[in-house]
């Protein structure tokens, strides 16, 4: 039963379906060691079965693998959970204004097959005769017949951009004209989604959305999460994020022979230290006894590095200014931590699931802040519509 137990576990299949067929996951000597020990679904005790009945008995259990083959884990997420992924807005040109063409963003809607998608736009939009919803319907990213095209995203996402982009989570604050026109760069023909690097793990780029168990870390709604303060404050209290005695144990700086870096200027490795990454610095402090007192754990380039490496760690960022927290804690020991829990992962669980989530998304807002930054605001809209 133990293989089975595996089967169910990798497939995400409830105790309750029996896994009477051969599965993709095992050999077909594995399959028939199973059924000489009897581990397969023997039917019912009576001889009365005709063949019929054996056909719907197998349809039915085959129907129930493949269904759940396609099902995010119900310990992870809940319905509830991933109800965000269904509203969506879209950042897009508005044709009726013929004057400017001007932007717009809109209201909350729906995505559709074949890239569509249905929001109200106005005040004055009525029910979409087609899908029964609100709305106007729209086309995404790429318009077969080069018609104009609008941009989907999930609110939460939005705000998370302009958060990278002009540092306030207010998305009145961007310059919706000119990040329309970015956007519109980085669309090519047949396109489903913006040419960005969409990190890793990576969704996979199809018509249709499949959920597959152990990919909960896409769906993991990435809002600051109130709850996860308690449980992150009991963490840091830990001895192990408290800076260590100065009567303690030598560390590895203390056994470094020669210290060149002695005679370097307070300001120089400083200056040198803020451009590196906190990776770096942490060797760093290794390699000698001045490094390591200047890099010490509660030195104020720990706590710029903290903002400048985790932005989108807000509730860590609002927790380490906390009074009560400790005067001794050790923020390089904190972000090294940090940066552990929150990598973006496969088969992810636990309280960090929507800050790996937000983490991955801001990789993308990154990309997209840069060339927000450098592109010029477009005296003719319109254009982009060519």
């Amino acid at each position: 039963m133990a293989r089975e137990a595996e089967i169910r576990k990798a497939r995400n299949i409830p105790r309750t379906h029996s896994v009477s067929i051969l599965s993709d996951m095992e050999t077909m000597e594995e399959y028939e060691a199973r059924e000489a020990a009897g581990e397969l679904s023997s039917g019912p005790d009576d001889d009365s079965d005709d063949d019929v009945d054996d056909n719907d008995s197998l349809s039915a259990d085959s129907m129930c693998t493949e269904e759940e083959m396609y099902t995010y884990d119900p310990t992870i997420l809940t319905a509830d959970d991933v109800a965000w992924v269904e509203k969506i807005q879209v950042l897009g040109q508005d044709l009726r204004n013929t004057a400017g063409k001007k932007p717009f963003v809109s209201g909350i809607g729906r995505a559709y097959e074949y890239g569509r998608v249905i929001v109200p736009v106005d005040s004055s939009d009525h029910q979409n005769p087609i899908t029964n919803a609100p709305g106007r319907e729209l086309v995404a990213y790429w318009h077969i017949d080069g018609g104009p095209v609008v941009f989907p995203f999930h609110p939460c996402c939005y705000e998370l951009l302009a958060c990278c982009i002009t540092g306030v989570r207010d998305a009145s604050q961007l310059d919706e004209d000119r990040l329309f026109g970015v956007m519109k760069e980085l669309t090519t023909e047949f396109c489903p989604r913006l040419e960005l690097d969409y990190g890793e793990p990576c969704p996979n780029m199809e018509q249709y959305w499949c959920s597959y168990p152990g990919e909960e870390i896409f769906v993991a709604e990435p809002i600051e999460g109130e709850t996860l303060r308690p449980l992150m404050r009991s963490i840091l209290a830990n001895d192990k994020f408290q800076l260590p005695d100065k009567h303690g144990e030598a560390g590895a700086a203390d056994r470094v022979t020669c210290d060149v870096f002695r005679n370097l200027p307070y300001d120089v490795i400083c200056a040198i230290a803020e451009l590196l990454p906190a990776s770096s610095l942490m060797a760093l402090s290794q390699a000698s006894r001045t490094l390591d007192s200047v890099l010490a754990g509660d030195a104020p380039l720990w706590r710029h590095c903290l903002s400048r490496e985790l932005p989108w760690f807000y509730e860590l960022i609002h927790l380490v200014h906390e009074p009560g927290l400790g005067p001794r804690l050790n923020f390089k020991l904190v972000i090294d931590w940090a940066q552990k829990v929150t990598k973006p992962q496969l088969d992810m669980r636990g309280p960090f699931l929507a800050v790996a989530n937000r983490r991955r998304i801001w990789g993308m807002c990154e990309q997209l802040a840069r060339l927000y930054q450098t592109a010029q605001p477009l005296d003719h809209p319109e254009s982009l519509l060519q």
